[in-house]
Formats: structure tokens, sequence, C-alpha cells
């Protein structure tokens, strides 16, 4: 569910930058940018707030001024427009502002980067046709999807890249994006014959106003996501003195075993004290003590040290508060985040759930199982540096 929540939020962003391109050539074909004077000085390729919400009114992109407004600040939020002297947010008057995609200041923003190279890649190919087809596997069709080594060979043909390896490294940044994906997600990009595919149509017409839906659906992906860790952790807060681990086995395997870290606040329906008492005196179930494994599939040692691996190394460095760092693990070889406190240490400095161990202060961690890890990182309380590793539809969120 985790999954499907962040793909959809990462969806919401691109379609918002998708929508602030379609607009940019609309008002250029209709010349509502064009260069202006002010104070004796040119402004090349800007709009006119006040003209831009009148003529986005007209040709139905918003139905009130409030609303075109709202819309036109959300894309200033994404750095999609911005005042040409950067000194006003956006306002239904007479000020002038540019898309950053016209003075190419789009450059300074990673994301910004990302969604026009595929957004240029995505209409070459589709001009051209000579990569694009359906692949079909038992039960599912991959529509306009491409191999990874015929992509890196047009791109050299079309002249898009000059070498091979300029070409392997522009694809691999489109994948770490989420502007490309394998078609199920297993893989980095590779220059052979894996099947990958554009993760959103750039030729999806769009109107002003729907971006508003993108926002609340992004909103609401994010609640959903915090409703559930607020469930984890009633199950799995309990009380605990700095320094000490407290673990549980379950019944069906080791790989289900988990190391509690403790957590920084009591839980949100019955106090620490409360809850300590039940676990000595065996109130508690197994199914509340053994939440199911956050992973979506089992990943071993050997696919996170191969050099095509899909996960992503991120450097995280924790100060525990009173009581410890907030953040469960679970799993052998490798051991992985099961769950965070979202009022924690471990959530403030930006660990995640599904992200596997590498190492714990330098040490290289992968093989041990989750009691060593968690003994590792209570060694030296206070402070803590974790080398984690991410899935690239993942990472999106360290980085941005």
């Amino acid at each position: 569910m985790l999954r499907r929540q962040r793909s959809r939020i990462e969806a919401c962003k691109y379609k918002i930058l998708l929508v602030g391109e379609q607009l940019r050539f609309q008002m250029h074909v209709q010349h509502v940018i064009e260069e202006r004077r002010f104070h004796f000085r040119n402004y090349k390729a800007c709009f006119v707030g006040r003209d831009a919400v009148d003529w986005l009114i007209l040709n139905r992109h918003a139905h009130t001024r409030e609303e075109a407004m709202m819309c036109m600040g959300l894309l200033q939020d994404q750095e999609v427009i911005h005042h040409v002297c950067d000194d006003h947010s956006f306002k239904d008057e007479h000020l002038f502002y540019r898309f950053r995609r016209d003075d190419e200041t789009y450059l300074q923003n990673k994301d910004l980067r990302a969604f026009f190279k595929g957004q240029h890649l995505f209409d070459r190919l589709f001009a051209s046709r000579a990569v694009l087809r359906d692949f079909h596997a038992p039960g599912v069709v991959y529509r306009d999807s491409f191999m990874g080594r015929e992509l890196i060979d047009w791109m050299l043909q079309s002249g898009l890249s000059f070498t091979r390896d300029v070409a392997i490294k522009d694809c691999r940044e489109l994948l770490e994006n989420d502007v490309i994906k394998h078609v199920t997600d297993d893989y980095h990009f590779r220059d052979d014959d894996l099947i990958y595919q554009f993760s959103m149509d750039f030729h999806q017409p769009y109107l002003l106003s729907d971006i508003l839906s993108f926002r609340r659906t992004s909103s609401s992906s994010s609640s959903l996501g915090y409703t559930r860790s607020s469930v984890e952790m009633t199950t799995l807060r309990r009380r605990s003195t700095p320094g000490e681990i407290e673990s549980a086995a379950d019944d069906s395997s080791s790989d289900s075993s988990r190391n509690s870290l403790p957590m920084s606040n009591p839980s949100p329906l019955e106090s620490v004290d409360d809850m300590s008492s039940r676990l000595h005196s065996g109130s508690f179930s197994t199914d509340s003590l053994q939440p199911k494994s956050v992973l979506l599939r089992h990943v071993t040692v050997q696919e996170l040290e191969d050099p095509d691996t899909p996960y992503m190394k991120h450097t995280v460095k924790m100060i525990s508060d009173s009581v410890g760092y907030g953040f469960v693990i679970r799993g052998n070889s490798p051991a992985y985040v099961q769950t965070v406190d979202p009022n924690g240490p471990a959530a403030a400095a930006g660990i995640k759930v599904r992200q596997f161990i590498h190492s714990v202060n330098g040490k290289n961690v992968l093989r041990m199982d989750h009691k060593s890890v968690g003994k590792l990182i209570q060694q030296k309380m206070g402070t803590v540096c974790l080398v984690v590793m991410t899935h690239k539809r993942d990472a999106a969120a360290h980085t941005r």
C-alpha cells in the first residue's frame, strides 16, 4: 500500500509539471507570452499576472479568478513559473512572470531537468516509432515499451547522445527520477534486452484546474500512510531504557523476528506502562506483536551488492532522544526497517520503512541478523551513522 501511495504522489508531481508545460505552449501560441518593457528594461518571454488570469478564464482553464490564482500559485510552488525578479508570489496584478523553461532557470532544479529531458525523449520516440512497441508476457501486455539496448542504439543514431556511456548514464538518471521504469520495477536501467516504459503519458491533455485534483490525491495518499504507521506503532511500542534491546521471536521464521529500538513517544491508545504490564502478563497476542512484514518481496544480500541493483545508498545521521531512536528493524541478512515512529529521531533524520541497513558507523552489516545490527546501533547511544539502501522507486523521498 505504501508503495502505491508513493507512486501516486510522484505521478501527481509530474502531472503538475506536464500541465505547466502544456500551458506554456498554449500561451506562446496565443501570444500571452511575449517580450515586455518596464522602466527602460526589456523582459523576454514573460506574461502579465492579470492578463494571464483573464486568459485562463476565457479558455476555461479556471472557473474563477480565485481558482486561477490558486492554480498558478501551485505552479510557482513547483518552480514551473516565477516572478521575473523573484520578488512576488503569483498575483492578479500588473506583474511580470515567466516560465522557468523559457529562461532556462529550470536547470537548477533536479526534478525539472529530469522531467524535461524525459519529455523530449518521449516526443522523439513517439515521432519516430522506431523503438516503442507492445511486449506480450503471460497474462499482461506492456504498451509502448522499449528494450534498454535498442533505446541506447537509437539515442546514438539520432544524435541525442554521442557515446554509449553517456546515453546509459542519462537513462539511469531518468529511471532514478521515476521518468522511466522497468516494467516490473525489479531492475535498474541496463544496456540489454530488459523491457522499460515511461512512467506517464506526456501526450495526455490537461486543463490547469486539473492540478487541484492532483493535489487532493497526493494529500490523501500522505494521510493514509500516516494512518497505517500509527496503527503499527500501537502494537510495537514498549517501555525501554536507553541502551536496552528488546525483541520477540516469531513462530514462523527467523526473518520475522524483530529488534525493537526504543520509541520516543508513548502509544496514542494506551500508556507505555499499560503496554509493558500487558506484555509481562502475556495478554498480547502473537499477531499483535508480530505485524506482517512491510517488504514487498524477499531481497537477498547478493541483489543489494549487485552493481546494477535498483537499491540506492543513503547516509543518515541520527541523534537519540531520552528514550531512543524511534524505529524498529527486522530480518536477518539483510536487516530492514519495519516501522518508524513519525515523531521520533529516526523519522526526523529520514529513516523510512523498507530500507535495508547496509552499515552502522562504517561497519558493513548486510550479512548480520537484526539483533546484531541492533546491538551495534545501541553501542554508542546518542549518535549513530547509518548507510541505508532504498529502492529507486522510494529514493525520491530522500533526495527532494
